[in-house]
């Protein structure tokens, strides 16, 4: 099967809000890992150029919205971490952050590459600078699927396959895999994607490419 990724890049952004360069708040999601790093990485860089940078962080469920809550209200961190999906919500017409073009006599700016720089950029204004890019991939339990006598699926059809041969060997409570909320959401699209060798949205229209029909068999594929 071929490995086919949705990336996702972490944008760094700036509010437009004005605060003292001594006394700066950053937000971001993730897991204590990201946490432990994170802060680290504020402490140096208040220890290098002599400030001070309060960090607001928590994980991935409820982000968007507390952000969200805090844009409506004008009390965001002066430096946010958010995907990339998030900008045209929070920023429409290039202008919910700051535009760092502005600041690329203090920002390398060639550090980034075109196609990075892109994606944080609303309406020519760039908003955000990616820090990271992440993907997602299956990931199976060879364990399971050996007890079932089941080879690990290499297409779509071997994987449905797989779930009633799964449950008559070991129990109603087993799948071949997990689907729920925004991975339900990533394999409808990558498998109608593969079907239909289309993206979900036409970048020459930024409309959805695919048909009514194309969509509807993409989602009883799912169920």
């Amino acid at each position: 099967m071929r490995t086919l990724i949705m990336t996702a890049a972490l944008l760094a952004a700036t509010s437009l809000t004005a605060a003292n360069a001594a006394n700066l708040r950053m937000s971001w999601w993730g897991s204590d890992d990201r946490h432990i790093a994170t802060q680290e990485a504020l402490k140096l860089c208040g220890g290098k150029f002599g400030h001070t940078i309060s960090p607001e962080f928590t994980g991935w469920t409820g982000h968007q919205e507390k952000i969200t809550t805090q844009l409506a209200g004008r009390t965001e961190a002066d430096i946010m971490q958010i995907n990339w999906p998030w900008l045209p919500i929070f920023s429409k017409n290039g202008d919910g952050f700051v535009d760092l073009n502005e600041f690329k006599d203090v920002i390398d700016l060639s550090q980034w590459s075109e196609t990075d720089l892109k994606g944080g950029t609303v309406e020519g204004k760039l908003n955000g600078l990616p820090v990271s890019t992440t993907g997602r991939v299956f990931m199976f339990n060879k364990t399971t699927y050996d007890k079932a006598g089941l080879a690990i699926p290499t297409t779509w059809d071997e994987l449905l396959a797989a779930a009633p041969v799964m449950k008559e060997k070991l129990g109603q409570d087993y799948y071949p895999f997990e689907g729920t909320a925004l991975d339900a959401r990533l394999v409808v699209i990558l498998r109608t994607t593969q079907k239909t060798s289309k993206d979900l949205i036409d970048p020459a229209t930024n409309q959805v490419a695919w048909t009514v029909e194309e969509l509807a068999e993409g989602l009883q594929f799912y169920q």
